[in-house]
Order: structure tokens, then C-alpha cells, then sequence
């Protein structure tokens, strides 16, 4: 007859393999992932994407597939970026293909699409691009899907109208993304309103409705902070992890306010800009200080302290950045500090730049290139300038603020000077 000591020796076995079975696949895609980025950190590009590989195909057999859930997509999508980022082009779109597969939920397959999108334009494959933000467009959210582990239910098709709204808002139908998340009023994952009013907050700015662009970023900013105070009032019991969670909590809290500070600064609403700055947390990742240092450079112009401006601007730039969408990020803000200065050569320079390197985002393009169109307008250089403009209106953005302000200062510019340059700078 098994003892009492027996007994619970063998209860406490099985709780073991019991949460090592629930918690294995937590800890294989965060113990993998946690890998292939320091391999990243030290360069190592092409050994993290074979790492990162090797773990798929380890983990892409039907048992295993079953097991660890929900992250067998998370795998195909960073699979997706490590090969995109050694230059196997080819790779990444395959990565991404097999995330869109139907075995996925509804929103993890429109995210794949619309990733697959972007990848394609910056292939210069237009045509394929479209067709896939078409197909992901259509897609229709999970119901009736059965709930597996790791995966976020989506019973309301949140999730799924959120990513739907992302596609919709990119091609300029605002209208439509607006009237897509209103269809989701009772969302069922507590992050959703915080995506939707993000969401919402960026539509309206593309409007020019700052008043309710502003007012939804608000709603935005209490509820993040209301749900890092539920996360941070419950204490692991670990001093170190407590640290580094709240570590984090600041760079989280630094993200969400900065897009504060500019919005109210694009809405010319300096004081406001500067009363929210004043509250910004300290940031404590080398990228988060980057982004911090750049609108601080871009409030300081606006503010006429160039001194401070151009403090910020140094630290800015010198920033560690590895990641190619802050160091776009960083360079737009500080087009904006420049052009705030009044130093329209340097403004141009990077604006070109920025059009130059956003062919794979068509909205931003457009609307980087109307600042580009007043900086040379600011030069005296009116042929460019015109081009600019008429490239804006061309590109169709109809419902865009920006495509109005392009016609108002097209219809101002006086006439060409003789001596003006012709040609265009930016493609």
C-alpha cells in the first residue's frame, strides 16, 4: 500500500509535469526567442534565422504542433523578419504565406496578409500586394472557431475588424476603418480598446479632426494607464523580476505618451505639448531614448529654443538603433524639428529620403511628400516644389487633410523663376 509521503511525492511529480506541460510552450518560444535576439544583438543575423529555424521545424510536427498552439504562428512571423533582414526576400514572403494559412485564426491570418503586403511593395510588386490586402479584407471572423490554447479568442471578430481597419486606414479609406471598429463596440480581449482607440486617434489625425483625434488618444492614455497599475500592483515576489517588469512599464509608458506630444504639436497646440512632456517617464531602452530625444529636439524648435533643439537632435542620432522602422520613426521627427527651424536644406534632405525609402507605405509617402513640397518651397525652388504637390494629388488620397493642403499650396505658389531647377530630387 503507497505511503502518505509516497502519495504526495508522486502528486508533486505530476504537478510538475503538469505545468511543465502547460508553461513548455511559453518557455520554448520565450527561451528561442530570447536567443535568436542576442545572437541579433551581436550581428549574427544569418545564425539567428538558422536557429530560429531549426526550432520550427523541430516544433512542426502534428503532436507538437497541437502542443505548443498559438505560437507556431508568433514562429512563421519572426521566421518572416529574420529572413527579411538577411536579404532572403524570397524566405520571408514564404514565412508568411504559411502564417495566412486557414489553420490560423481569422486576425493572425489578416496580420500575415497585411505583413505579406508590405513586403511585396517593397518589392516593387504592386499588383501582388493589393491582391493580398484584398484576400485579407475578406476574410470574415472567427465565430464559432474553436478556443485553443495560446490563442486569443476573437468571438466578436475585434481582433480580426482592428487588423481589417489597419489595411483600410493605409489605403486612405478612412471612412470605412472608422466604420469597420465601430462595428466591434463590446470587444472581448481586454488590449482591444486600447487598439481601438489608437486606431481611431491616428484615423482622425489623417482627417484633420484634431479636436477627436486628441480626445481619443486621451481615452487612450487613461486606459493603458489604468491597466499598468492593475499589472504593476501585483507583485511576483521577485525583486529582480518586479524590476524589470517595471523597467519595462517605463518604456511602455514613454511610447504612449510621445505620440501624445506630437499630436498636440501637429494640432499647434504648444502648451498642451509641453504640460504632457513634462510627464513623460524616463525611458529606459537606448531605442525609447532615441525616439524621447527626437520629438524633445521637435518641441524645442517649435518652442524657438534652437540651442535645446539641436542638444536633442545630437543625442538623437547618436542613438544605438538597430531597428529600421524607429530609425525611420527618429529621421521623420527630426524633418520636423528641422523644418520647425527653419532650416529648409537640411528639412529637404531628409524628407527626400523619407519619400525615397517609403515606397512600401503609399500613404506616408504621399504625406511626407507635402512637407517636402513646402521645404522647397521655402527655397525658392517652385518647379519642385509643384511636382511634389501634383505627385500628392495624384496619389489619390482623397479623404487625407494633407491632400487638401497639397491643392491649397499647389493653387498659391507664385511662378516658376527662370533659374529654378526643373527636375525633382525625390522619386
Amino acid at each position: 500500500m503507497m505511503s502518505v509521503q509516497a502519495f504526495f511525492g508522486s502528486l508533486v511529480q505530476f504537478g510538475l509535469i503538469a505545468g511543465l506541460f502547460v508553461a513548455g510552450p511559453f518557455l520554448l518560444f520565450f527561451l528561442s526567442t530570447t536567443y535568436a535576439e542576442h545572437l541579433e544583438a551581436r550581428g549574427k543575423y544569418h545564425q539567428s534565422y538558422r536557429f530560429s529555424r531549426a526550432v520550427y521545424y523541430f516544433t512542426d510536427i502534428p503532436l507538437l504542433r497541437l502542443w505548443i498552439g498559438k505560437f507556431h504562428y508568433l514562429q512563421l512571423r519572426a521566421l518572416s523578419e529574420r529572413a527579411a533582414k538577411i536579404g532572403n526576400q524570397t524566405a520571408a514572403l514564404d514565412w508568411l504565406r504559411d502564417a495566412s494559412d486557414a489553420r490560423f485564426s481569422s486576425s493572425e491570418r489578416v496580420h500575415a496578409l497585411a505583413q505579406l503586403a508590405t513586403l511585396l511593395r517593397k518589392q516593387n510588386r504592386t499588383g501582388e500586394a493589393e491582391a493580398a490586402e484584398t484576400e485579407a479584407l475578406a476574410i470574415v471572423p472567427d465565430r464559432t472557431r474553436r478556443k485553443e490554447r495560446f490563442t486569443l479568442s476573437d468571438e466578436d471578430g475585434a481582433s480580426t475588424r482592428s487588423a481589417q481597419a489597419g489595411i483600410l486606414t493605409g489605403q486612405g479609406r478612412f471612412a470605412q476603418a472608422l466604420a469597420l471598429l465601430d462595428q466591434s463596440s463590446t470587444p472581448d480581449l481586454y488590449r482591444t480598446p486600447l487598439i481601438f482607440t489608437a486606431q481611431r486617434s491616428t484615423i482622425f489625425r489623417y482627417l484633420g479632426r484634431y479636436d477627436e483625434a486628441i480626445a481619443e488618444y486621451v481615452r487612450h492614455a487613461q486606459e493603458w494607464a489604468e491597466l499598468t497599475d492593475k499589472i504593476l500592483s501585483r507583485s511576483t515576489s521577485n525583486t529582480v523580476v518586479d524590476a524589470r517588469i517595471h523597467e519595462s512599464f517605463q518604456d511602455y509608458d514613454a511610447i504612449t505618451v510621445l505620440p501624445g506630444v506630437e499630436l498636440y504639436l501637429e494640432a499647434g497646440q504648444t502648451e498642451a505639448a509641453s504640460e504632457l512632456w513634462s510627464r513623460l517617464p524616463v525611458a529606459a531602452s537606448p531605442t525609447t531614448r532615441a525616439l524621447r530625444h527626437a520629438v524633445g529636439a521637435w518641441l524645442s524648435a517649435v518652442r524657438g529654443d534652437r540651442d535645446a533643439a539641436k542638444s536633442q537632435m545630437t543625442q538623437a542620432e547618436s542613438a544605438p538603433i538597430r531597428d529600421e522602422t524607429t530609425r525611420h520613426t527618429v529621421s521623420h521627427t527630426l524633418a520636423r524639428a528641422e523644418s520647425a527651424m527653419q532650416d529648409y536644406p537640411r528639412a529637404a534632405e531628409r524628407w527626400e529620403s523619407l519619400v525615397q525609402n517609403s515606397a512600401h507605405t503609399p500613404l506616408a509617402k504621399a504625406e511626407y511628400r507635402v512637407s517636402l513640397a513646402a521645404s522647397y518651397a521655402q527655397m525658392g525652388r517652385v518647379a519642385d516644389a509643384r511636382v511634389q504637390y501634383e505627385q500628392v494629388i495624384a496619389a489619390g488620397f482623397e479623404e487625407a487633410v494633407f491632400t487638401q493642403k497639397a491643392r491649397a499650396e499647389l493653387s498659391g505658389l507664385p511662378a516658376d523663376s527662370p533659374d529654378a531647377d526643373a527636375d525633382s530630387d525625390a522619386s
